[in-house]
């Protein structure tokens, strides 16, 4: 669902520049994100994993993701309203690895693991450097439209992919915008 974000001296607040006193900045903002669960152990039809579904902006694997091991690689396809995106930034980083420096996850300066852009079929190769549970993330950013009523449409994806056993262990998380 696009959302609209705008910034005044007060902090984020979910309106336009022009129902938002004092605002400096305002993205109109949507995410999307998928993963990929395998029950029992029987045959996984690949098709179904390496085909789109249809987000705006989706991160497609090209291979199973749930057999991606530790200094492995993922071929994924970027694709933002079904065509390619070429040159895009991929980011990638695990539990694993943010667990190694809990300061910067709480401080939102997450580590990351991985950074590559897609080539012009849309595709970076995401190395999955250690186990975990990688996020793969990608960010489009056009600009919106009427600018007297936001400056910025960015659109966000994210994968979700289990690499090996090893997990982070279970802390209290938090959020906020």
């Amino acid at each position: 669902q696009p959302t609209f974000w705008s910034k005044n001296q007060d902090g984020w607040k979910q309106q336009t520049l022009k129902q938002l006193a004092g605002a400096t900045y305002c993205e109109q903002s949507q995410m999307f994100g998928k993963s990929f669960v395998q029950v029992g152990n029987g045959a996984v039809d690949e098709a179904v994993l390496t085909r789109p579904i249809g987000q705006e902006l989706e991160l497609v694997p090209l291979k199973n993701p749930n057999e991606v091991k530790a200094g492995g690689i993922l071929p994924v396809k970027v694709l933002y309203k079904g065509e390619p995106l070429v040159k895009a930034t991929v980011t990638a980083s695990s539990d694993t690895l943010a667990e190694m420096d809990l300061e910067s996850t709480h401080d939102h300066r997450e580590p990351q693991g991985f950074s590559g852009k897609t080539d012009k079929n849309g595709v970076v190769n995401v190395i999955t450097l250690i186990d975990g549970l990688w996020k793969i993330k990608v960010v489009n950013e056009t600009d919106y439209g009427d600018k007297s009523v936001c400056q910025k449409d960015n659109t966000y994806a994210t994968l979700i992919v289990p690499v090996g056993t090893k997990r982070a262990a279970a802390r209290h998380a938090h959020h906020h915008h």
